[in-house]
């Protein structure tokens, strides 16, 4: 069977992200794209995760919700200041610590 490929170049459906963070909170969830409103300028990449960053630490500080625990996986020097939110870890590690996480919080109840 063939499939179409007209749309398969037109996505970058395969292309890995620069940064990924990942919260758990206990509060309720926060929608971080108000860090976009502003549209960010070159270095793309370096200035969305300080823009990321910035509005992540604003929302926990200000609306007090901030999470249990946070991961981030990330690549390259652009994204440096997401150490800020989180040590790096690995997407493995990411996925092991969430399901740790959520495990260890749901047998608490």
């Amino acid at each position: 069977m063939s499939m179409p490929q007209g749309k398969s170049t037109t996505f970058a459906q395969g292309t890995l992200p620069d940064l990924v963070v990942v919260n758990v909170r206990d509060t309720q969830a926060v929608n971080m794209s108000g860090a976009f409103l502003t549209p960010v300028k070159p270095d793309y990449v370096e200035n969305a995760t300080k823009a990321l960053v910035k509005r992540a630490q604003e929302m926990d500080k200000v609306y007090g919700v901030a999470p249990v625990k946070t991961w981030v996986v990330r690549i390259g020097d652009a994204t440096k200041s997401a150490d800020a939110l989180a040590e790096p870890v690995s997407l493995q590690q990411l996925v092991d610590g969430v399901e740790e996480t959520v495990a260890s919080r749901l047998s608490q109840e």
